[in-house]
């Protein structure tokens, strides 16, 4: 939890910081109807009518020439009136109000950014907590059919092939650097003109510069933090592996191409594993765990389909008669997504990006060894093939 601690630190700072914005903006527009008035009063005797570059004043006229043929003109009491009716009471009301509404809203992202510091909390110690019960000593009972590990789980034909070519670290520096200072330019119209579209431009340009920071995290994560994970634990690590996604032939993994990268590979309590990322159909970076069984096992989806229930209906049919005594182990000791078959137990996180830091990375693995090692013993009953009617004669 420590590690995620300058971040939640962050995010309560700007959440805070967007609702003191929010909120002095409602306060600074807030006026009585005396104040209002005086508004309107300076609007509109502090705008000027000009024609050319020169002031005008009442009884002028400005006349529009185009190639030297006149093509219109501008009264000054006409230009007067415009800005009457724009600047008056009700349009001056109006404008505080919709400001108002503006600010209201700034105030509400941040509560919402506030609180999500609360709830981040919570689910990251859960977590955490279920990762302490899977490395308490549990021991299951020896796998009812013992398998061989499984051999697409070795690095093989690490080296073979063409390797695709990195993401850019350049462009989203820079991205995250002109939005940066976007965002900052129109703090200061905020300040200086209370203009509702530096409102807007600033939020938006924070919001992607925020976005930025995170995928320059991500690409550390992936890049340098596993590989620095996997020489303190002492496993091997490679850069990548040119038909993994094949070999593994994983159900359910939306993979674009066959190829792997920035791979772990281990053995985590007798058990061989690989951490890796894929592709998907899009292109983007997805980081999958896959874990060898002492055991085979038919085939298990666990997926949060309901509060009620985690098992998805894609299972084979028998995991539903153990589920009840199972479904204790599976979620005390590990509460995320996965899938088994076969020999293999995996993880596929739909809601993570690419990198991870050590504490996840570990705490996955932690979990899928405690729950590979108590569905591997669990007596899965198989059904039973239907009879087939005799032919008649």
């Amino acid at each position: 939890m420590r590690r995620r601690l300058f971040g939640w630190i962050v995010q309560l700072v700007i959440g805070l910081g967007i609702v003191a914005g929010g909120l002095w903006t409602v306060d600074r527009h807030t006026l009585t109807a005396e104040e209002i008035q005086a508004d309107s009063d300076h609007m509109i005797y502090s705008q000027k009518v000009d024609c050319g570059g020169q002031e005008m004043s009442a009884g002028d006229e400005c006349v529009s020439y185009t190639n030297g043929r006149e093509t219109g003109t501008r009264k000054y009491a006409d230009e007067m009136a415009e800005i009457r009716e724009k600047y008056s009471v009700e349009g001056r009301t109006e404008h505080h109000a919709l400001i108002r509404k503006v600010g209201w809203g700034a105030a509400g992202l941040g509560v919402l950014l506030i609180l999500g510091v609360p709830v981040s909390a919570v689910r990251t110690a859960r977590r955490e907590a279920a990762a302490e019960r899977a490395s308490a000593g549990f021991r299951p009972g020896p796998p009812l059919h013992p398998v061989p590990a499984h051999p697409a789980l070795h690095p093989l034909g690490e080296t073979v092939g063409k390797r695709p070519r990195a993401e850019s670290v350049a462009g989203t520096v820079v991205l995250v650097l002109i939005m940066a200072l976007a965002s900052f330019v129109a703090f200061v119209f905020v300040v200086e003109d209370e203009n509702l579209w530096a409102w807007g431009i600033m939020l938006i340009t924070l919001a992607f510069a925020l976005t930025g920071c995170g995928s320059l995290v991500d690409i550390w994560r992936t890049r340098v933090g596993r590989r620095q994970w996997a020489r303190k634990r002492g496993f091997l690590y490679r850069r990548f592996d040119h038909d993994l996604v094949a070999r593994l032939r994983l159900p359910g993994l939306k993979a674009g191409q066959a190829f792997a990268e920035y791979l772990v590979y281990g053995v985590y309590e007798g058990m061989p594993f690989v951490v890796f990322t894929y592709r998907d159909g899009k292109g983007v970076g997805r980081t999958a765990w896959a874990m060898a069984l002492p055991g085979a096992v038919p085939l298990l989806q666990v997926e949060d389909v309901a509060i009620t229930d985690r098992l998805a209906s894609g299972s084979a049919p028998g995991w539903r008669a153990v589920w009840p005594g199972l479904r204790a182990v599976v979620d005390s000791r590990h509460p995320d997504e996965f899938s088994a078959d076969g020999g293999l137990i995996w993880e596929d996180p739909k809601s993570k990006i690419s990198g991870v830091n050590a504490a996840e990375l570990e705490r996955r693995l932690r979990g899928l060894h405690a729950v590979g090692a108590a569905i591997a013993a669990a007596p899965v009953p198989q059904p039973q093939p239907q009879a087939q009617p005799e032919p008649t004669s």
